[in-house]
């Protein structure tokens, strides 16, 4: 069976998020946690990345072993 995940808005090192205590990278290890063990190996992300400078970080994410 062929498996995508969905994911949007994790605004990755964004202000709003860090003032309002949301712990966007937990939140994202714990995504590619469960992208591994899942085994879905395509994402589609919806919206919201984050800033410029974490999109080299999503994007490096590709086959990334945790």
């Amino acid at each position: 069976m062929h498996r995508v995940a969905f994911i949007s808005d994790l605004h990755l090192e964004e202000e709003y998020p860090q003032e309002n205590n949301v712990e966007t990278e937990t939140n994202w290890s714990v995504i590619l946690q469960d992208l591994e063990i899942e085994k879905i190996m395509e994402i589609v992300i919806g919206s919201d990345l984050g800033t410029t400078a974490s999109h080299q970080k999503v994007f490096a994410s590709q086959g990334r072993k945790n």
